[in-house]
């Protein structure tokens, strides 16, 4: 038994030592550092967390705001009571201001194009003097029709925010969700067939030719 104890202990004193040694090991390796180096890894530290706090402030930055979804809301009241179309109200927003605005004027103006996404692209263009709204946002009470969609795709606009969904505008009577399973190929509102190709191709042979102003 005496034996048996002082093999134990022996062991015992033995991982002790190899402990001690490892934690020593470590500590000198840390300490071998010289202060340029303990620096750099101060400075890499600092940079990461500032990195890691302006990806925060640019995810905060980029959140949608009520205030904005609020006047697009307004103007879709405007045009119920006008009775000039839908409830479809829409602004466009840039570094946070509003650069556009309108809503549904459908049945004012007899035009099939007047709807509010559409007025509030063209308020904008007319405001800032381009076609081209990079760098801004849309608000609009419900989610846009494929020609409104396709209309903020020329636009270049950054972002869209929508309130009602398709199948919402669906329940109340409005063909958005139809049109949107023509372009998936789920049915067939209207036809749409290629004819006379090779004439066509000369036009755009002769514009191609030219040096006018792609967009």
């Amino acid at each position: 038994m005496a034996v048996s104890f002082s093999l134990r202990t022996l062991a015992g004193i033995i991982a002790a030592s190899a402990l001690a040694i490892a934690l020593a090991g470590c500590s000198s390796e840390e300490s071998s550092q010289t202060p340029a180096e303990q620096d750099n890894v101060s400075q890499t530290q600092a940079a990461e967390q500032s990195s890691a706090g302006r990806s925060a402030a640019e995810t905060t930055e980029a959140q949608p705001s009520s205030e904005f979804m609020q006047v697009a809301i307004g103007e879709a009241y405007q045009g119920i009571e006008a009775g000039d179309g839908g409830p479809f109200g829409s602004v466009i927003v840039k570094d946070g201001e509003i650069v556009g605005q309108g809503h549904n004027r459908v049945l004012a103006n007899n035009d099939p194009t007047c709807h509010g996404e559409m007025e509030a692209i063209r308020d904008a263009c007319q405001n800032l003097g381009t076609y081209d709204l990079a760098g801004c946002e849309l608000y609009t009470t419900a989610e846009p029709c494929p020609m409104c969609l396709g209309a903020v795709l020329w636009s270049n606009m950054d972002v869209v925010y929508y309130g009602c969904t398709r199948e919402d505008s669906a329940e109340i009577g409005f063909r958005d969700d139809a049109f949107y399973r023509q372009l998936n190929g789920e049915e067939e509102t209207v036809g749409l067939q290629e004819f006379d190709r090779d004439t066509c191709r000369q036009l755009f042979d002769d514009y191609a030719a030219g040096n006018a102003q792609r967009y």
